[in-house]
């Protein structure tokens, strides 16, 4: 079994997410974590992380090659951020900075 990452190609804000793999024989667990129109990130922490699925097999090579080819059917599109100081500019605190 393998565990796949769902992370953001950039930062900004979450427009579209389509072909998720679907939870079935030989992928016993998918989640998402962000809903479309949230600021994500990319990933530098767990918690930035978009969703994960889970792919089982007979072997290491099959579990690798299947999960490889669902991976890279997920279509996430993602409008970028303003520039920096620019208007609209938003930039949400993280769990470190508030408990720090």
């Amino acid at each position: 079994a393998t565990v796949r990452f769902i992370t953001s190609p950039h930062a900004g804000r979450l427009t579209s997410l389509s072909r998720l793999p679907e939870q079935g024989p030989g992928v016993p667990f998918v989640r998402w974590r962000a809903a479309v129109g949230v600021l994500v990130h990319t990933a530098t922490a767990n918690t930035d992380r978009l969703g994960c699925f889970v792919v089982t097999g007979s072997d290491a090579d099959e579990v690798a090659e299947r999960a490889d080819a669902l991976g890279r059917q997920i279509r996430i599109q993602v409008e970028p951020l303003p520039a920096a100081g620019g208007p609209g500019q938003v930039r949400p605190a993280r769990t470190a900075a508030i408990a720090g």
